[in-house]
C-alpha cells in the first residue's frame, strides 16, 4: 500500500496558521481580492519556482514559531527575495493591493522590495547581503535565480565591480561527471582565503533540475567538511596586506631623487630641513590613518570576510518547471541582472521608479547615451519594418 505524504501534512497547528496567511498573502499579492483565486501559472509569474508545498517549506525552514504574526512577516520577507520585478511593479501600480497588504499584514510591499532589499543586479545583491546572509562565521550559502542568460563572464564581473576580488566560476553543464565538480569545490576549499566565493553557474535547459539539486548536496557536504577541519586555520591566518599606491610611488619617486645627484651646498641644509618636516608630517598622516583602519576592525582581517558559497541559476523567462523548496541551510533569492545597470548606461531599477515626475531632459541626464546607443543600436535596426514589401528583383 502506497502512502503520499506532503509537507504541510507534517506542519503544526501554529504553523498552520502562519501558511494560511501566506496563502492569503500571495492570492492578494497576484490577483488581488476578489473572490478569483490566482492559478498557478499566475502564481509562478509573480513568484519564481512557485508550487503548491513551496509555502509549507517556507514555514518549516524558519525556526520554531513563537509568534505567529512576527513568523508571517519573516517569511513574507523571504518570500518577496523570489518575487519578480513585473509583479510588485504591478502592486505598486495597483494600489488597493498595496493598501490591502498593509492593512492585513503590516508590511509595505513596495518598500521592502525596491529599497530593502537587493533585486537590481547581482553585483549590488553580493556587496549588501553576502556577510548579513551568513549561514554561520564562515559565510553565505546561496541560491541566486536570474532572468538574465547565461554567461562565462559573470564571475569576472563580481570580482570586477564587487569587493569580492577572488571569485572561482564554473558552469555545471560543462563538467562532464560528478568527480569533476567533486575536484572543483574541493580544488577551491583546499585553496580559499578570506573573502574567497565559489560561483556555480546553471543553466536548468542544459543541466537538469535533479542534477543542480545532486549539485548543492555535494556543495553542502564539502563545505561541511571545511568547516570542521581547515576554517579555522582560514579564519586565523593573517591577512595579506598590499602596499598602497602612494607608499610604492613616494618610494620611486625618493629613489630617483637620490639618483639624480645631490643638491647644491648653500640650499643643502634648507632643503633637508623642509623635506624631513615634510616627511615628519606625511608619516604621521599615514600613521593615523592606518589606525583608524585598523582600530575599526579591531585587528581583524582587512577587506571582505568570511568564504562563500552561490549557486546561481539563469532561468529562462516564462519556465514552469524549476520549482523551489526552502531550506534552513540555503537562502534564496532572485536577481534582475548580472551586471550592474551603470554598465549597460540605463539607471537601476530604483532610480526608474523615481522618473515619474521628471522631465525628458532630467531623464537624459541619468543616462549614459553613448553606451545605450553602442549596446542597443544593432538590435533596434534590425528590428525595422519596412513600410512596402521587399523582394529580391
Amino acid at each position: 500500500e502506497k502512502q503520499v505524504m506532503e509537507r504541510s501534512n507534517l506542519l503544526s497547528n501554529v504553523q498552520r496558521q502562519v501558511e494560511k496567511n501566506l496563502r492569503q498573502f500571495t492570492t492578494i499579492f497576484s490577483s488581488g481580492q476578489g473572490n478569483q483565486k490566482p492559478s498557478m501559472s499566475d502564481l509562478r509569474t509573480c513568484f519564481v519556482g512557485f508550487h503548491n508545498d513551496m509555502l509549507s517549506s517556507l514555514v518549516q525552514s524558519l525556526p520554531e514559531v513563537s509568534d505567529i504574526q512576527e513568523t508571517t512577516q519573516e517569511c513574507i520577507q523571504r518570500l518577496l527575495w523570489l518575487a519578480t520585478p513585473e509583479s510588485a511593479c504591478r502592486v505598486m501600480t495597483l494600489r488597493e493591493r498595496s493598501v490591502a497588504l498593509k492593512q492585513l499584514h503590516s508590511i509595505d510591499v513596495v518598500d521592502t522590495y525596491f529599497k530593502k532589499q537587493h533585486h537590481s543586479d547581482f553585483i549590488t545583491f553580493a556587496d549588501n547581503m553576502f556577510e548579513p546572509w551568513a549561514r554561520d562565521d564562515m559565510g553565505v550559502q546561496a541560491q541566486i535565480l536570474t532572468f538574465s542568460p547565461m554567461s562565462l563572464h559573470s564571475g569576472k564581473a563580481l570580482s570586477q565591480h564587487s569587493k569580492w576580488k577572488k571569485v572561482t566560476t564554473r558552469t555545471l553543464h560543462e563538467l562532464s561527471s560528478e568527480r569533476d565538480l567533486k575536484t572543483a569545490i574541493s580544488d577551491f576549499f583546499e585553496t580559499c582565503e578570506q573573502g574567497s566565493v565559489f560561483l556555480l553557474q546553471c543553466d536548468p535547459q542544459a543541466a537538469s533540475f535533479r542534477r543542480i539539486e545532486h549539485a548543492r548536496y555535494i556543495i553542502e557536504h564539502a563545505r561541511s567538511k571545511f568547516l570542521r577541519s581547515r576554517w579555522s586555520e582560514v579564519k586565523n591566518a593573517k591577512p595579506k596586506v598590499e602596499k598602497d599606491d602612494d607608499d610604492s610611488k613616494d618610494a620611486k619617486e625618493s629613489k630617483s631623487g637620490g639618483e639624480e645627484g645631490k643638491a647644491p651646498e648653500g640650499k643643502a641644509a634648507e632643503g633637508k630641513a623642509t623635506e624631513g618636516k615634510a616627511t615628519a608630517e606625511s608619516v604621521e598622516g599615514k600613521s593615523e590613518g592606518k589606525g583608524e583602519g585598523k582600530s575599526g576592525s579591531a585587528g581583524g582581517p582587512v577587506g571582505p570576510k568570511g568564504v562563500h558559497v552561490v549557486i546561481l541559476v539563469h532561468l529562462p523567462r516564462g519556465d514552469l518547471q524549476f520549482l523551489i523548496d526552502y531550506d534552513k541551510r540555503w537562502r534564496m533569492a532572485f536577481v534582475d541582472d548580472i551586471e550592474p545597470a551603470a554598465n549597460t548606461g540605463l539607471p537601476d531599477i530604483q532610480q526608474m521608479l523615481n522618473t515619474k515626475d521628471l522631465s525628458m531632459k532630467d531623464i537624459m541626464e541619468l543616462l549614459d547615451l553613448k553606451k545605450v546607443l553602442l549596446a542597443s543600436f544593432r538590435r533596434a535596426l534590425a528590428r525595422l519594418v519596412y513600410l512596402h514589401e521587399r523582394t529580391n528583383e
